[in-house]
């Protein structure tokens, strides 16, 4: 089994696979093309950033419930998001899950905002110039109507804000 931060999630709208073959329901897919989602140049940039949350009916799911109120975090769906993490096969609900934890997305920009203010804590510096910056998006995007979460970024910007 693969340690969570080495499993890579595959952004299944670019890729493609044998549709006979596959077991896509079991976390099994017979790929002729793979394309893994990347939030870099070499790679398909989701307006999502994905990780993992507890996910324990014991608790009544209460770190997802709290991972939805703090971080908008939904958890990936089988069939209805087109991501899937490498390897994982979706529960009886649809959800990627590995023993009592379950793959999430959080919008890319509400990440980034977090991040913003994590590295404002930390290195103050270049915080005001990348505020400014992430205003300004989310800004343009209300004024043309865009859902500010799919607005692409930058590299550098992601770089700068991934590091």
């Amino acid at each position: 089994m693969k340690y969570l931060p080495d499993i890579k999630f595959v952004d299944l709208r670019y890729s493609e696979w044998d549709k006979e073959q596959s077991k896509t329901k079991a976390g099994r897919y017979i790929f002729t093309k793979k394309v893994y989602v990347s939030w870099g140049s070499e790679g398909r940039v989701p307006p999502w950033w994905f990780s993992w949350c507890r996910y324990d009916p014991r608790s009544n799911y209460r770190e997802l419930m709290e991972w939805q109120a703090d971080y908008n975090a939904t958890p990936v769906v089988f069939e209805e998001d087109p991501y899937w993490p490498e390897t994982v096969a979706a529960n009886t609900e649809g959800y990627y899950q590995i023993g009592d934890i379950v793959a999430v997305k959080i919008p890319l920009i509400e990440h980034l905002e977090r991040r913003l203010e994590e590295k404002r804590s930390t290195e103050g510096g270049g915080y005001k110039k990348l505020r400014q910056f992430m205003h300004q998006v989310k800004a343009d995007a209300a004024k043309h109507g865009i859902d500010p979460a799919s607005v692409a970024l930058p590299d550098d910007i992601l770089n700068q804000l991934m590091s």
